[in-house]
């Protein structure tokens, strides 16, 4: 398929960190054979009233 499932739901929980900080950096066991990645942020810092802010700005997948 060329476009990802509609429903994060869907996906496999593969890995999760809590309180990730500046950075987060998963491994694993055995291979895992993906065409789409879903990076899910399910807490963001507050920056003030009601207003919220969370950002991704690098992911590599080796291997």
């Amino acid at each position: 398929t060329d476009t990802p499932s509609g429903s994060p739901d869907d996906y496999p929980v593969v890995d999760s960190v809590e309180r990730a900080g500046d950075r987060a950096d998963f491994s694993f066991d055995r291979p895992i054979t993906t065409r789409f990645l879903l990076v899910w942020l399910t807490s963001l810092p507050s920056e003030g009233l009601a207003s919220y802010r969370g950002r991704v700005s690098d992911i590599q997948v080796l291997g």
